[in-house]
């Protein structure tokens, strides 16, 4: 029950926060309180913000590669990129475990698209099975660019209970495939 309170209180707080997570959130310490208040602590990795200073007048010199990558990090005067960020693959190469997909989401239950599961540039990590437990491994060996259709059966004791019991047909957009890097070494 708890996570239903969730999918429907999440998104509520990210635009109360003003964050823009660049992966799903790690959730601990769901509860409810005596009050009968929800409560959970969610952490997200999110854009660091950053301003450009002085920049006019400066020449610009377009880098290739995963170069370029370096060279757009180094701006942030870190001079290489972060211990722990999300990145495209330097080659077009299908999706696998751990990956990140940015994909578009509409979801269709009874020939109707379901608005309240529809999704735009949601950024999932491929084998946390955060959407369903048979969704990601539709994804595994497509790339970006890809338009993907499929059916996925909900349990009776689904959390969304417009889709308990209840086959849902999925039409999938693969926008993006990213991988973590995870720091030199």
């Amino acid at each position: 029950m708890s996570n239903q309170f969730v999918q429907d209180t999440y998104p509520e707080a990210l635009k109360q926060a003003q964050l823009k997570p660049l992966a799903e959130a790690e959730l601990e310490d769901v509860r409810f309180e005596d009050s009968g208040t929800l409560v959970y602590d969610a952490t997200v990795e999110v854009r660091p913000p950053f301003s450009v200073a002085d920049y006019k007048g400066l020449e610009l010199h377009q880098a290739s590669g995963r170069d370029q990558r370096r060279t757009a990090s180094a701006g942030t005067g870190t001079g290489s990129r972060p211990a722990r960020s999300v990145e495209t693959p330097e080659s077009d190469r299908p999706i696998r475990e751990k990956d990140f997909a940015v994909v578009d989401l509409t979801p269709f239950l009874e020939g109707k698209v379901f608005d309240k599961g529809k999704a735009v540039d949601y950024m999932l990590e491929v084998g946390k099975k955060s959407l369903h437990p048979d969704f990601d491994e539709h994804l595994l060996g497509h790339k970006a660019g890809e338009v993907l259709g499929f059916d996925l059966d909900y349990p009776d004791n689904s959390p969304t209970t417009e889709v308990a019991g209840k086959r849902v047909r999925m039409e999938v957009v693969i926008k993006e495939v990213k991988e973590k890097y995870s720091g030199p070494g």
